[in-house]
């Protein structure tokens, strides 16, 4: 199909692969050299770069709509957990530039302003458009992308991002043309490539969602780049919500979806929060 490509693993180059999981019409594959999720056929590189626009990504039932909406409960979990990153005055000794990838509707921004010290630099990159807008009435400094941005930043943190982007070695890559010295990756994604299928929590919400890596896929890729890993957190991923939608129709009789609330709860999946070092005879 002129709207697709067949690609080789993202991470290893092997042209190796099983059918992992079907969504929307699209096929994500494990790789069976290295164990990454990635989808194949994936969309072509123009057709992503559209769908990361507009936030809308169309497929053989209709439009699969990401754009989704700003979140205060979404922020108060990233001041949560960047303090367990950055523990004490760790992010108020200093004077810090800080770049926020794939900024959304800018909560993190929101909130990483509230934790610097009032000379700090914070903006955002963010290529769609309904939440770059957003964020721009909100006040907050968001560009559409990297040619807008001057200058090398303390910190770029990438909040969910992984998962979309359709070379990693050569987005990150660029990253580190925009880090000072020692400067600091927040990576954030979920470790879906080492988590069976059946004890996936969520939607793939294929094909927005174009890679699932796992913890050794992360840190292999981050040392490849020349960053010495500091501290990774993981957490949980409890849909509470769906949950207690699916007690109820077990109640009544009426089981459906994928696990019940007591296989979601051992589910492996987490979000993993990784904070690197770029070593600095890089």
């Amino acid at each position: 199909m002129s709207d697709r490509e067949y690609i080789a693993c993202p991470y290893c180059d092997a042209d190796d692969y099983a059918l992992w999981a079907e969504e929307n019409g699209w096929q994500a594959v494990k790789c069976r050299q290295c164990d990454i999720v990635y989808v194949n056929p994936r969309p072509t590189l123009e057709s992503i770069r559209e769908a990361a626009r507009t936030g809308l990504h169309q497929n053989d039932f209709g439009t699969l709509d990401v754009v989704g909406k700003f979140s205060r409960k979404k922020s108060r979990k990233i001041k949560r957990r960047l303090l367990h990153l950055y523990p004490g005055a760790d992010l108020r000794g200093k004077t810090i530039r800080w770049l926020d990838i794939g900024a959304g509707f800018g909560e993190l921004l929101i909130v990483i302003q509230g934790l610097l010290r009032h000379d700090a630099t914070v903006c955002g990159v963010e290529p769609c458009e309904p939440k770059r807008v957003h964020g721009q009435q909100a006040g907050l400094r968001i560009e559409e992308s990297f040619s807008m941005i001057e200058g090398k930043f303390d910190v770029i943190s990438l909040i969910n991002v992984f998962g979309h982007l359709p070379n990693h070695f050569e987005f990150f890559g660029e990253l580190l043309k925009q880090l000072t010295p020692g400067g600091e990756i927040v990576l954030v994604t979920g470790n879906g490539g080492e988590v069976p299928l059946e004890q996936y929590p969520q939607k793939l919400f294929l094909p927005d969602h174009l890679v699932f890596a796992g913890e050794k896929h992360l840190s292999g890729m981050l040392e490849k780049l020349g960053f010495d890993i500091i501290e990774i957190k993981r957490y949980r991923v409890i849909p509470l919500a769906k949950m207690i939608r699916r007690s109820i129709k077990r109640l009544f009789g009426r089981r459906t979806g994928k696990l019940s609330p007591y296989e979601q709860y051992r589910s492996p999946f987490r979000s993993i929060w990784i904070r690197a070092r770029l070593a600095t005879d890089v």
